[in-house]
């Protein structure tokens, strides 16, 4: 997001990309992860199996200049 691409305003959010072990349902697994956050998150969730397909399909580019915690 523009965080990451440093042309962040007052009003941007901060785009976070969680790997892991979540819930399967999707809306489940964005409930889940909107526990976390305060305002100028916007988590997306992503099981490991998704991440590695994606990844494989060359669909994660826009992962360029995140931050790896």
């Amino acid at each position: 997001g523009s965080v990451a691409r440093g042309n962040w305003n007052l009003h941007s959010d901060i785009d976070l990309l969680v790997v892991g072990d979540l819930p399967a349902e999707p809306l489940a697994r964005s409930a889940f992860l909107y526990r976390f956050v305060q305002g100028h998150e916007e988590p997306k969730g992503l099981m490991h199996d998704e991440f590695t397909s994606l990844e494989r399909q060359g669909k994660l580019r826009y992962l360029e200049g995140a931050l790896k915690l």
